[in-house]
């Protein structure tokens, strides 16, 4: 197995794949009807302001969402291009040495050995050396005359 995780079971890669496509799809569906109608109502000679001009703005929209929805299906497969390029690291899998004698293998014939513990004495606080130069009481700043 390898130690890399598969791009197929990438949430991430599939949404952006789903939100693509569904975002491609929409915008042909937007545009597609806005531009039948234009079409025909410009040829029949029947035009008004609203299939003309509405109708373009519906389709500068349709294509903003088909233009988005091919960028992303274009990075999915990038992605999916790049992913196939790097190469496959190997698991590493370390084989255990059974003949190795380790510490926590003791010999049952061996005497145990108990320890106890030292007692803890209390030592008496250190005592701080005062300075010559000190006085007793904390000097005060004078208050600001005015």
């Amino acid at each position: 197995m390898s130690s890399q995780n598969r791009l197929t079971r990438s949430v991430p890669y599939w949404a952006l794949v789903i939100v693509s496509v569904l975002t491609l799809a929409g915008g042909v569906a937007l545009a597609v009807p806005r531009i039948g109608t234009m079409e025909e109502m410009l040829l029949a000679g029947t035009a008004t302001g609203v299939e003309v001009y509405v109708g373009q703005a519906w389709i500068t929209l349709a294509a903003g969402l088909v233009g988005a929805g091919a960028v992303g299906v274009l990075l999915a497969l990038a992605l999916a291009a790049a992913k196939a390029l790097v190469p496959v690291r190997p698991a590493i899998v370390e084989t255990i040495d059974w003949e190795a004698e380790g510490e926590e293998d003791a010999d049952p014939s061996d005497p145990v050995v108990e320890t106890e513990p030292e007692p803890v004495v209390e030592a008496e606080p250190a005592s701080v050396p005062q300075r010559e130069d000190a006085e007793a009481e904390p000097r005060v700043a004078p208050p600001a005359s005015r």
